[in-house]
């Protein structure tokens, strides 16, 4: 084998710059949002709806009566992390991002296995937190969840490293004897590197961190990754015994207490992994009324996604008229419950995106000083370029498109044939955008432009049509109407 590849350097270097980016990538984004950032909400909602399938599988996952057990109906990824949680919605979305590296890989044997290793001690370690009244309970779901990345970074792409992996362990040598044997380094170490690289959850480091062994938080993730290695000897293995001993003296509790918590929450996991579309994994995580797990014997053993998941990222959205109509029964729920500005237009943003069928949704505001238009938030295809610089003068003197669009209040199809706006398109507008062709409506508060939604299909180069025109102002007009109701609120 070649020797770079062996070597540590050079698979840090693979995994971040070849093999594994776009995973690198999702997995940082997701868990570097903050809960308690202001922005939270919309930024793990973008990052959901950056991928179609995701945004799918996320509202599915948020409709099911595990996660939503009032059975209200969820259409928007905002109003799903609203009700169902932000660190659940958070957890989901990372568990769905490793079930999609899972997908994609030529190991899923492997893969399986340790996946349903780390559900099953992640379900463990929430259920162990909620037990001891710690609030970061889906914060060590998450890393409990990612305490062995390195290892399923490592199956998701290993080849005749793998390969040479097993034929050690089948010469007899020890899982870390053959981490060392063949790769010089252990998966522990390529753990705490990609953790490191990928700036995952400081939990995640510090339960990574031996200094820090004597950590509560510390001890909840490593004694569930201990007590899911031991389930698989069987419930009523010594090994089990063992660490429900631990646990109980852990948690200050009764063990016969413990043992009937633990026995409910690897009955969840695996409960849950059907839920993902992954349902073999159950037969994988050891439940007691079935003893040990059963071993991934082979693929077709253990793999049902074929219905669920089809490892696909479709990420055109295209015309969707009952989706748009369960989107406008979210905004007016959430004016009903809890009004808020925010939420509200990212909702609008959603329903043009999904439901219209756009490639791209942006709300852009105007500053402070009347003399810009800048965006806010942006869904779809290069959302953070468009966002990065969609900013236009509305300076007197100067017309744009955006600026005549705010001051009539009334909204426009830029680039079809029978738009008086289309002169006012200049070569600075086109560069920005990528083309000359989009819809635009204004926002108007209390008789104040605000702001502009915009949308286009400049990305895919679909054309733009009447009805979807149509839509697109429904969306905008209920977003004002909206915002309205709310400034009146306000106003008490």
């Amino acid at each position: 084998m070649d020797q770079v590849n062996n070597s540590f350097k050079g698979w840090i270097a693979r995994l971040n710059q070849e093999d594994m980016p776009i995973f690198g990538r999702t997995v940082q984004a997701i868990v570097s949002i903050a809960e308690d950032s202001e922005s939270s909400i919309s930024e793990l909602a973008n990052v959901i709806l950056q991928d179609s399938s995701m945004t799918s599988k996320v509202l599915r996952l948020a409709n099911t009566a595990f996660y939503n057990p009032s059975n209200r109906s969820v259409s928007t990824v905002s109003r799903a992390v609203m009700l169902v949680g932000f660190d659940t919605i958070r957890a989901i979305s990372l568990t769905l991002a490793l079930v999609e590296s899972i997908v994609r890989s030529g190991n899923r044997d492997h893969l399986m296995a340790e996946l349903a290793r780390s559900l099953h001690a992640a379900t463990q370690a929430r259920s162990l937190a909620r037990t001891m009244g710690d609030s970061a309970a889906e914060e060590i779901f998450v890393a409990t969840l990612l305490y062995n990345v390195g290892e399923l970074a490592f199956w998701c792409f290993a080849k005749e490293e793998g390969e040479a992996l097993i034929s050690a362990r089948a010469r007899g040598l020890s899982k870390e004897e053959a981490e060392q044997a063949v790769l010089g380094f252990s998966f522990s170490r390529l753990t705490r590197q990609l953790v490191k690289d990928w700036q995952l959850v400081p939990l995640l480091a510090d339960a990574l961190d031996p200094s820090k062994k004597n950590d509560i938080h510390t001890q909840i993730i490593s004694i569930s990754h201990e007590l899911s290695a031991a389930a698989e000897k069987g419930w009523e293995s010594k090994q089990v015994h063992d660490v429900t001993h631990k646990i109980a003296k852990l948690a200050k509790l009764p063990e016969d207490e413990i043992a009937a918590s633990l026995h409910r929450n690897a009955r969840e996991a695996a409960s849950v992994s059907r839920s993902y579309g992954i349902g073999k994994v159950a037969s994988i995580i050891p439940t007691p009324h079935t003893g040990k797990g059963k071993s991934a014997a082979s693929t077709e053993d253990v793999w049902d996604m074929g219905e669920h998941w089809d490892g696909q990222n479709d990420e055109l959205t295209s015309y969707n008229p009952s989706l748009q109509l369960s989107i406008l029964r979210d905004m007016t729920t959430l004016l009903m419950e809890k009004p808020d500005f925010n939420l509200l237009l990212e909702m609008a943003l959603e329903g043009i995106y999904r439901g219209v069928g756009m490639d791209r949704a942006l709300f852009a505001l105007i500053t402070v000083d009347r003399q810009h238009i800048k965006a806010r938030f942006a869904l779809g295809l290069e959302r953070e370029i468009l966002r990065n610089r969609f900013r236009f003068s509305m300076a007197p003197g100067r017309p744009s498109p955006f600026k005549m669009i705010l001051d009539s209040h009334q909204p426009a199809w830029v680039g079809h044939p029978q738009s008086p706006l289309n002169e006012f398109i200049s070569d600075g507008i086109i560069d920005i955008l990528g083309g000359a062709s989009f819809f635009a409506a204004p926002i108007v508060v209390d008789g104040k432009g605000i702001g502009i939604i915009y949308a286009d299909r400049l990305p895919s180069g679909r054309d733009l049509d009447q009805p979807s025109f149509d839509n697109f102002n429904f969306f905008a007009q209920q977003a004002g109407m909206g915002l309205n109701h709310i400034a009146k609120m306000r106003r008490g």
